[in-house]
């Protein structure tokens, strides 16, 4: 009993007729060959051919007019808006996750994973919101690194001695009993590019560590390891008082500022999710003490002990007992 039917603007169909959008060639050049080959977000030609098969009695142009006239950033994305409910970064991160084939994963990282590590419980994000919403805690660390760093250095960029002598981690001051410097020295950095490489680090080691892991395990491995110089020093101080005495008065002395030790805590805790995983961390480690060797600078052996600290501290966590929110199963250590 309907006199009318309408079957829907089919997009971009028709640019390719003689007279349109004689001013704007270009554009409508780059347009025509979206609508012919362009297949990822909207299938343009094939719509277009679907509705043909309907024989319609006549077709009808359809304009968008948009006032002021001149084309904005956000105008282009409402316009890709009104084709997904999601929007185009919500269509963007879907079609990344069907090239995945079903899994929450990328296929170079599953690669690198342990046989037997787990599925990651949570589904991958559909907005950069969401994906912070998930980095809950390093988010926490980054915004107390960065507001520390800049209500403590000068305009040349360098923080002040006085407060990096008071407030930064020696052995001196532990002993002395500021206990303070345990959570202070750890959101002091000495200069901008030193800030700046670290919370680098902090979003590559710690971010993925929470992201695959969650929040209370990231929080857990790095308020763990950041002090791991202190356990170094039952160790390392008796034997260089022993065998060389001025290389213990200057590690007494020396002041280590900077969240570089939490942030290889979570490197460690990172091995745990890979395969041949006691073998990356001798690697690793190995590696610490070669640098190390080269600055003459026993002080950054407490960066090994980070990363073994975040190494055990993540191999206890995936083995407790009760259920685990961030996990779908338990976690088996491999042997590999």
């Amino acid at each position: 009993g309907f006199d009318f039917a309408s079957l829907g603007v089919a997009p971009l169909a028709g640019l390719d007729q003689p007279g349109v959008n004689p001013h704007h060639r270009i554009l409508n050049s780059i347009l025509c060959k979206v609508f012919n080959n362009h297949k990822t977000f909207m299938r343009f030609k094939s719509l277009y051919q679907y509705k043909k098969k309907f024989m319609p009695t006549h077709e009808e142009p359809a304009f968008l007019a948009y006032y002021p006239p001149k084309l904005k950033i956000s105008h282009v994305m409402s316009v890709l808006g009104m084709f997904s409910s999601n929007g185009f970064l919500g269509d963007l991160v879907f079609k990344l996750k069907r090239l995945q084939d079903g899994s929450q994963l990328p296929k170079p990282l599953q690669k690198l994973l342990s046989g037997e590590v787990m599925i990651l419980a949570r589904p991958v994000p559909f907005s950069f919101l969401e994906f912070l919403g998930r980095l809950k805690f390093t988010c926490l660390i980054f915004f107390l690194n960065v507001y520390t760093y800049l209500n403590t250095s000068s305009w040349l960029n360098e923080v002040s001695p006085q407060i990096i002598k008071e407030y930064g981690f020696s052995y001196n001051n532990f002993f002395s009993q500021s206990w303070f410097i345990l959570v202070t020295s750890n959101f002091l950095h000495f200069n901008y590019g030193h800030l700046l490489g670290n919370m680098i680090l902090l979003f590559l080691f710690c971010g993925t560590l929470e992201f695959i892991g969650g929040s209370t395990m990231a929080l857990l491995v790095y308020i763990v390891g950041m002090n791991a110089n202190v356990p170094m020093a039952v160790i390392l101080l008796p034997i260089l008082k022993w065998f060389d005495l001025n290389a213990w008065a200057k590690t007494m002395s020396y002041i280590d500022v900077g969240a570089s030790i939490g942030i290889f805590a979570g490197l460690g805790a990172l091995l745990q999710f890979l395969k041949y995983k006691r073998i990356l961390l001798l690697i690793a480690s190995f590696g610490g003490l070669v640098v190390a060797y080269l600055q003459h600078q026993y002080v950054g052996i407490d960066h090994i002990f980070g990363l073994v600290t975040g190494y055990w501290t993540a191999y206890c966590y995936l083995n407790l007992e009760f259920p685990r929110r961030d996990f779908q199963k338990t976690f088996v250590p491999s042997d590999s």
